[in-house]
């Protein structure tokens, strides 16, 4: 039988008997699930045969989910506008500010020292060939960090996740709307952006997604669990949600 086309609808429900918009979405897929957009646009993704009723259901017991979902969103910071990559701007990494001391030289190269970053170019009138080999070193460092932190999660949720680390791949891109994802197949993607948090953050969001990959949803389930492997996830969270994701 050959696959049904994806659709998309505008829909409404009642929040606290408020009428409130969503988009829903039904696919080739098995299981309902509701997205939180940081714009605060909420996505539902459902099953071809899903009937509206169903979703309707699970929009009702999910009320104070995305009431207070959509709260915590008010509270984030807002979007830091568009790095300009000039002398004196500040750049994070690790959960500390650096700013950029741009010096000609060749070849091109980055150093951390004291406060700074210390950037040599042949250019220094060039922001994007800046902005490109910035990107290259956080991407660098990323790759090498985030997996000694991932082998220490693993380790340490050993007792209680018994994961197998070579069954784990680790992945990093940019992404709009998360720190972190995950797949069943164990593949687990970390946001680029993350390496310009606190190493304690960065691990709450390995946390979070090895934790997924025992229980693939936000169940109570899951966050007990999540609380047995990382005790204080919910001050490493508070302290994530204050870190400024930088706009594309």
């Amino acid at each position: 039988m050959p696959k049904l086309p994806p659709i998309e609808e505008q829909h409404q429900f009642a929040l606290y008997g408020e009428p409130v918009s969503y988009l829903l979405k039904k696919g080739d897929r098995r299981t309902l699930q509701i997205a939180i957009h940081p714009d605060k646009t909420i996505v539902v993704h459902a099953p071809h045969n899903a009937r509206q009723e169903q979703i309707n259901a699970v929009l009702y017991r999910r009320n104070h989910w995305i009431d207070k979902t959509l709260r915590e969103i008010d509270k984030l910071p807002p979007h830091l506008p568009p790095r300009q990559y000039i002398p004196g701007e500040t750049h994070r990494y690790l959960g500390r500010q650096y700013r950029l001391h741009i010096k000609h030289g060749e070849p091109a190269s980055i150093r951390l020292k004291g406060g700074y970053f210390q950037i040599f170019v042949p250019n220094p009138d060039a922001p994007r060939k800046i902005e490109a080999l910035l990107n290259q070193w956080y991407r660098d460092h990323a790759q090498s960090i985030f997996q000694k932190h991932l082998q220490d999660c693993v380790q340490q949720s050993k007792a209680i996740l018994d994961l197998d680390p070579t069954a784990i791949d680790l992945k990093i891109r940019r992404m709009r709307t998360c720190w972190g994802s995950c797949r069943q197949t164990g593949i687990i993607t970390l946001n680029l952006e993350l390496i310009k948090a606190p190493s304690a953050c960065i691990d709450y969001v390995i946390m979070h997604e090895l934790c997924h990959l025992k229980e693939m949803n936000h169940s109570l389930q899951f966050w007990q669990l999540l609380a047995q492997c990382l005790p204080d996830w919910e001050a490493r969270k508070e302290q994530l949600s204050k870190v400024e994701l930088q706009a594309d």
